[in-house]
């Protein structure tokens, strides 16, 4: 009877064994995959900050303008991808940085550290690709 216990638990464990291994590569493969996509969600949420930043500066914030009317009055005619240096220059960037919930942000006509894309914009009639880089 000693015997047919020892046979029955040791049954049981090579039985419960094969499962109990499976189950933990299930959990394995399961959390490596969470993070995968949480790494490709980051990074796709970082090209649309960036994108949003870029269209912002060739569209509005560092554009060429000019001013029609008195200073309260008037309207102003912007120029989008026409890039007017001392406008880029005078662009908040850690402001934008704030608002965009980045760890860093570049805005510069060469490529920078990070996460980076590009606008091709016109700066003094010469076609120049303005880099906005991040992470």
């Amino acid at each position: 009877m000693n015997q047919s216990k020892g046979f029955v638990s040791f049954d049981l464990l090579f039985a419960a064994l094969p499962l109990l291994l499976m189950l933990v590569h299930m959990l394995t493969v399961t959390g490596m995959a969470a993070d995968v996509g949480e790494q490709t969600l980051k990074s796709t949420e970082i090209t649309g900050k960036l994108t949003i930043i870029a269209d912002y500066a060739v569209k509005r914030g560092a554009v060429e303008r000019s001013l029609q009317g008195t200073e309260f009055l008037g309207t102003a005619t912007y120029k989008p991808n026409v890039i007017d240096n001392s406008e880029l220059s005078s662009l908040n960037t850690e402001e934008l940085r704030k608002w965009m919930e980045l760890d860093s942000l570049q805005i510069s006509w060469e490529k920078g550290e990070g996460t980076c894309i590009y606008r091709l914009v016109l700066l003094e009639g010469e076609l120049k690709k303005l880099y906005v880089c991040g992470g």
